[in-house]
């Protein structure tokens, strides 16, 4: 995120996060033509920063737990990815 919540991190990682707001960053990456696909765990938390991420609430795959992370999921990934580029191919 865009603060560090660890307490014992060097500096460094604490000034380079700063150095590179989220929002920045997913502007800068869509701007490029890149897609994300974004996993979210606990999504109910912060959606608003999520969605900024993601771009777009198709790209969103939302799950309970890192130990949710499984086949169903990843074939969300997949189909995610595979929509925007269907959507996208110009014949």
């Amino acid at each position: 995120g865009d603060y560090d919540r660890c307490t014992r991190c060097p500096q460094w990682k604490k000034d380079e996060i700063q150095a590179h707001p989220q929002d920045v960053e997913a502007a800068e990456i869509h701007r490029s033509g890149i897609h994300v696909t974004y996993v979210a765990i606990n999504f109910d938390k912060s959606p608003e920063r999520i969605q900024m991420i993601a771009g777009d609430p198709r790209n969103i795959i939302k799950i309970d737990s890192f130990t949710a992370f499984d086949t169903n999921v990843l074939n969300s990934v997949v189909n995610t990815v595979c929509t925007v580029e269907i959507a996208e191919r110009k014949w």
